[in-house]
């Protein structure tokens, strides 16, 4: 069982940031990874992560209303995984990964 402990949301995603607006999450043990990673790797591994926080709750795939890839923990309005510490991803962490992404 895998542990969901820190979040990265995505640059500008203001005061109240929306669970679509987390980048990567931080597994425990073995450390950040995309949201659409994670995703996936539920679609494959069903209730394999957990938010690591009380009532620990498992981690959710979810699809927006664009076909965005994300996570959830539950149903409730107050979704667990953004009330885990919360990081803003840097604007050259979103430079590094877009110039990675056009090399590949």
């Amino acid at each position: 069982m895998l542990t969901a402990t820190r979040i990265k949301m995505q640059q500008g995603s203001g005061m109240r940031p929306d669970l679509v607006d987390i980048d990567e999450i931080y597994l425990e043990g073995i450390g950040y990874h995309r949201k659409e990673a994670v995703y996936d790797y539920l679609i494959i591994h069903p209730g394999s992560i957990r938010v690591g926080i009380e009532p620990y709750p498992a981690v959710l795939p979810a699809t927006s209303q664009v076909c965005e890839k994300y996570v959830r923990s539950g149903l409730s309005s107050q979704d667990r995984l953004l009330d885990l510490p919360i990081e803003t991803v840097s604007t050259e962490s979103v430079q590094e990964k877009k110039q990675h992404a056009v090399k590949a």
